[in-house]
């Protein structure tokens, strides 16, 4: 773990805008975290398939991989580890306030214990924002209309 003074080496690296990505991105977190944890699902779920944007100039890659990084590092330094689908979600809010419609998806998988785990990711474009083609080969994603119909789970 980096110590404090690293840290403020890296946080004074960063522009202004990069500054208040990484803070939007906290205070979203904080926000979903509270939601997910003491709302029941029918009063958040609609965060899931929402593809809300504001208009505005076209984001490049580039912007949009910095969102997701600073989105990465405002989860990591936060009260409670947030798992794929807050982070997930929070970055879809980011992208979605850039004008990048981000699609969510979850996925699926039972592992040799059989337990059944569950996954969370973005795209758009055909291109996977938050996670590698790697990680999400093994699972099977759910189709996005099935989700009111799933039991609560906890995505890993």
């Amino acid at each position: 773990m980096a110590s404090p003074k690293q840290s403020i080496r890296k946080l004074s690296a960063l522009s202004s805008s990069e500054m208040a990505v990484l803070a939007q991105a906290w205070l979203l977190f904080a926000w979903v975290d509270l939601n997910i944890r003491y709302r029941p699902y029918a009063r958040w779920r609609h965060w899931l398939g929402d593809e809300r944007r504001q208009t505005g100039p076209a984001v490049t890659d580039d912007a949009r991989s910095r969102v997701v990084q600073l989105a990465e590092i405002a989860a990591r330094h936060h009260w409670a580890p947030m798992n794929c689908l807050r982070r997930s979600l929070v970055q879809k809010r980011l992208l979605a306030g850039r004008g990048v419609a981000a699609a969510l998806h979850i996925g699926v998988r039972v592992v040799p214990s059989g337990a059944v785990e569950a996954h969370a990711w973005l795209s758009a474009d055909g291109h996977l924002l938050n996670d590698t083609a790697e990680h999400i080969a093994g699972y099977q994603a759910l189709v996005p209309d099935a989700w009111d119909h799933l039991p609560s789970f906890t995505p890993d």
